[in-house]
């Protein structure tokens, strides 16, 4: 029974209706119902509204660059719109292979259309060429550790990667078995995250800064870590690593540059990758640029004149690509 200051203040707050609690806690448990509804059915670790695309495609006209182009607006699973540039090949083949390039850090659609004709320029027309369709997708930026910290309530950079992924699985000029990924440095390390959580057709990591995902302890060095040599297992959180690690299914190169200031994180991710018994190869350069991979950042006299290095690496990933994605078998 209420007592003589409880009724006083039912009376102030409710009237001195004593059901006005029952309706408030009946009010308050739907409401938490209905969010756990919501989440148990998110993929992720956030709030997702499944089946809602509202995506936005239109052709692009660029004079100096002879492939056409689609620009999108993609929806993220949280509601907000990523850019990316779909450059397409010759010819009226229905479903097409293609690769997404993905490279450390954006600007945006500006960026993403400077990526496709100047500085990841090479890359994106020989693949062309091949009969690849080319996508450079935007993202957002994260901040470290946020993909250690499994608490983290917010949607990070590789999930608006496979946004990014499931538009072009939507369109009608992709086959959506035969999707690649080539990234360079954090573009790297955005591939091997990607890759653990769903499955692709082939991806070339180059370089890959995979701090995060081997649960690398940064302790504040942030650009000053150097690992040389393959990481000691008391200098990284082994058995996370290889729990992700351990999923991958897709086909994968690590391009490891050993003259880089973390070929030991490259290396590392490599032999854990054989040690699970994903199907993985490493490529071995030395080269004085970190991202060589791409080629040279613009064209001189109109074309681009790449080193003997860059033109390896680039014949190895075309053939990689050709024999994983391209010729895909079922």
């Amino acid at each position: 029974m209420w007592s003589e200051e409880e009724l006083k203040m039912q009376a102030i707050l409710f009237g001195g209706d004593e059901m006005n609690y029952l309706y408030l806690f009946l009010s308050a448990l739907v409401f938490l119902l209905l969010c756990t509804n919501i989440y148990a059915e998110a993929p992720y670790r956030f709030r997702v509204r499944k089946g809602v695309h509202h995506d936005v495609t239109r052709p692009y006209q660029n004079g100096n660059w002879e492939w056409p182009v689609d620009e999108a607006f993609i929806r993220a699973f949280d509601g907000l719109y990523i850019p990316a540039v779909i450059a397409k090949p010759d010819g009226n083949e229905n479903r097409r292979p293609v690769i997404v390039l993905l490279f450390a850090g954006t600007r945006g659609l500006e960026q993403a259309y400077r990526s496709l004709t100047e500085f990841r320029g090479m890359v994106a027309e020989r693949l062309l060429k091949e009969g690849f369709t080319v996508c450079i997708p935007g993202y957002r930026v994260e901040m470290d550790d946020t993909y250690i910290d499994s608490d983290f309530p917010a949607i990070l950079d590789h999930h608006d990667v496979m946004a990014v992924l499931e538009y072009l699985k939507r369109r009608d000029d992709i086959d959506p078995d035969r999707i690649g990924l080539y990234g360079v440095s954090h573009g790297g390390e955005l591939i091997c995250k990607i890759i653990s959580e769903t499955n692709l057709a082939g991806a070339v990591a180059v370089e890959p800064a995979n701090v995060d995902f081997l649960n690398y302890p940064r302790m504040g060095r942030g650009s000053e870590i150097d690992e040389r040599e393959p990481l000691k297992d008391s200098q990284y959180d082994r058995a996370f690593a290889m729990e992700r690690v351990s999923k991958i299914q897709t086909p994968v190169v690590i391009l490891n540059r050993t003259n880089d200031h973390l070929t030991g994180i490259f290396k590392t991710t490599y032999l854990l990758m054989q040690e699970a018994g994903v199907p993985s190869w490493e490529w071995e350069y030395e080269h004085e640029m970190h991202g060589f991979s791409w080629g040279p950042r613009g064209k001189e006299d109109g074309a681009y004149k790449p080193d003997a290095i860059q033109l390896d690496a680039l014949k190895k990933t075309v053939e990689f690509f050709q024999a994983h994605v391209m010729n895909k078998s079922e």
